[in-house]
């Protein structure tokens, strides 16, 4: 909670956000997986349900990518959901001791997925 705080107000807050989602599965991996590796409490029928019910700070998450990259709320939240899931999928790797990624590992896997996702966000035909 107080790492996703202090990640927001870094320069490239929407990736330190995920780095310390990430670190934080390396760290409390029974904790992360007891939080965010279980079924939920109610019926999700669409995934765009999911992080709005699960991620406490997904509105200053979505007004942080509105704010820096000028994005309009629709194309922040589809950059949010599928970079979410890209960051899920290392945290889960990581609590569950698959793989640990060092810090240049994901500084570099996280910038390249966020450069084409915000490639295709802005310059694909979204119809």
């Amino acid at each position: 909670v107080r790492q996703v705080e202090i990640a927001l107000q870094e320069e490239k807050a929407f990736r330190a956000v995920g780095i310390a989602y990430i670190r934080f599965a390396a760290e409390e991996p029974q904790l992360f997986q007891l939080i965010f590796m279980n079924e939920s409490e109610r019926a999700i029928h669409q995934f765009s349900e999911f992080l709005p019910i699960k991620d406490y700070s997904y509105e200053k998450m979505i007004l942080s990518i509105q704010e820096e990259y000028g994005l309009s709320r629709q194309l922040s939240e589809q950059l949010y959901q599928h970079l979410f899931i890209y960051s899920h999928g290392i945290a889960s790797m990581t609590a569950a001791g698959i793989y640990r990624f060092s810090p240049a590992e994901l500084t570099s896997m996280l910038t390249q997925v966020f450069t084409a996702l915000i490639k295709e966000l802005i310059g694909g035909n979204h119809d």
